[in-house]
């Protein structure tokens, strides 16, 4: 019987889990004709597993493959081989991939041997804002005094700087980390006032 790579359906499910209502018309497992005719990871091996699914990019939905690729890349878990995300493909870094896909409608993700490791995937913490930014605004441009780039951009800020767990990566200063945190909180701040003003 042909089946995925157990960690593949384990990230399927938490993705699933996160955003029940995202679209999975880009959803991809078990390799087309086309996968067929070429080495591919969506083809079955000599044991009948495939080693490769694609996830739809659906941010209205719930997940945006930015932040799937970010929070995998940035988990450099042992099981991925590579990543292909938005004209990049990534093994360890981000290169240029210039496949005939540019991959901007879903992120692919192939698994190596050790892809039948169904432990769940570290994505992060962050969700609880991710959830405010799904549920206020799709991209559109925001009334009143904060855009949602803005918020974006400062939650975005903060990832790059803050591992799991709170410790901060690199070279960052704790002040500069406050700091960074104090403007996240008050644009989230604002954000929860707008929104509680637009419900009155």
């Amino acid at each position: 019987m042909v089946r995925a790579a157990y960690s593949l359906t384990t990230l399927l499910n938490q993705l699933n889990r996160l955003a029940p209502n995202r679209s999975k018309l880009s959803d991809g497992g078990i390799g087309d004709p086309a996968h067929a005719a070429r080495i591919s990871d969506h083809n079955p091996d000599a044991n009948n597993i495939y080693h490769a699914r694609d996830y739809t990019h659906d941010p209205a939905g719930g997940l945006d493959c930015q932040w799937l690729a970010n929070e995998l890349t940035r988990s450099a878990d042992i099981r991925i081989k590579y990543i292909i995300w938005n004209r990049r493909i990534w093994t360890g870094y981000w290169a240029t991939y210039n496949g005939s896909s540019p991959h901007t409608e879903h992120l692919h993700l192939s698994v190596n041997a050790r892809g039948d490791d169904p432990r769940e995937w570290e994505l992060g913490d962050d969700m609880a804002i991710e959830d405010i930014e799904r549920m206020v605004w799709k991209g559109g441009n925001v009334p009143g005094s904060i855009a949602a780039g803005t918020l974006i951009a400062n939650v975005e800020e903060l990832e790059r700087m803050v591992w799991k767990g709170g410790s901060v990566t690199g070279s960052i200063a704790p002040e500069s980390l406050i700091g960074r945190v104090d403007k996240l909180t008050v644009a989230v701040a604002e954000l929860v006032e707008l929104v509680k003003g637009q419900m009155t």
